[in-house]
């Protein structure tokens, strides 16, 4: 964003956005451990796969059972309970530097993950609802096989495991790479966290992977769902090269089980509605750094301490 005053509505519609990401996060939790009660047994009726996509294949899948499969889903739920505390605590942290201006949003990976969701659950809903009007329908009757809170506790772990499939494997990886053989700097794996800033080769792998978990939709959803997910690549890949893992993950976990919550449906109108405000202030004042590819560099430059990639804004 520019620097500049801010309109107070604009501020309002910030806060009030990050306010209702943190609000639906932690009543998804409670929903989850209280009143579903049940969250391990879907182990006991599923199977899991963690998996490196190549697009409409995998490159390989291990199929997670029983304790296994056990085992990750306590593993995802300490993790995003990681994140989200993190993000809580980094967003504070601005407050106190940047106070209520456009800088605080900026420099905040919580409300860049609930500014940059909001936008794709917008889009994606319009592009659907296009679809649908036009006799194309995403194809979501694989969704009639489950229980409806086994589905959900499925897409809550589908956040983590996709976010490490495609942004990870495909952004974070190849830059780890690319970092160790051009830069020559040893401390690439820090790249695998996500959080080092865009670049031309940031961008590259930004596409790649986004189309590939474009193409990864089309067993399920069909065809429809292809050019959706492919946008909400490009959106969770940013958040992700930008921000860190744990942005890309907290808005990839609430895209997913936005409609679990009680009331849910309006939860998701009031992100829909925050989307479509946000969409038109970035319209009207675009981020020129982030368009300005000419003077993009190449690679990053340096890397921040590990302790400060994350907060690297």
């Amino acid at each position: 964003m520019q620097d500049g005053p801010e309109h107070p509505f604009m501020r309002g519609t910030v806060t009030a956005v990050t306010l209702l990401f943190i609000l639906l996060c932690t009543a998804s939790l409670i929903v989850y451990t209280v009143h579903v009660g049940d969250v391990l047994g879907i182990a006991d009726r599923y199977s899991y796969s963690i998996y490196v996509p190549l697009g409409l294949v995998n490159a390989f899948s291990i199929p997670l059972r029983g304790n296994a499969f056990r085992a990750y889903i306590l593993i995802a739920y300490v993790l995003f309970a990681l994140f989200l505390a993190y993000a809580v605590i980094s967003y504070q942290r601005t407050a106190g530097k940047y106070g209520m201006s456009s800088d605080r949003t900026e420099h905040s990976g919580l409300s860049a993950a609930a500014s940059c969701l909001s936008v794709s659950l917008f889009l994606s809903i319009v592009y659907l609802l296009l679809m649908s009007s036009a006799g194309a329908d995403a194809d979501s009757s694989w969704m009639d096989d489950f229980r409806v809170w086994d589905l959900n506790a499925l897409l809550f772990m589908a956040g983590l495991n996709e976010e490490l499939a495609f942004r990870l494997v495909w952004i974070g990886i190849p830059m780890a790479l690319l970092g160790f053989l051009w830069k020559k700097d040893r401390r690439s794996l820090q790249y695998l966290m996500g959080g080092f800033g865009m670049s031309k080769a940031a961008l590259v792998f930004i596409i790649i992977s986004s189309i590939i978990f474009g193409l990864a939709h089309y067993d399920g959803w069909g065809w429809v769902k292809i050019i959706d997910a492919a946008a909400g690549g490009i959106i969770f890949g940013y958040l992700y090269t930008e921000y860190g893992l744990y942005a890309s993950v907290l808005a990839h976990f609430l895209n997913d089980t936005v409609t679990v919550f009680a009331g849910g449906v309006l939860g998701e109108l009031a992100l829909m509605a925050a989307g479509a405000v946000i969409l038109v202030y970035w319209l009207v004042k675009p981020n020129r750094e982030l368009l300005d590819l000419k003077g993009m560099p190449d690679m990053t430059e340096s890397l921040p301490p590990m302790k400060d990639q994350w907060g690297r804004h």
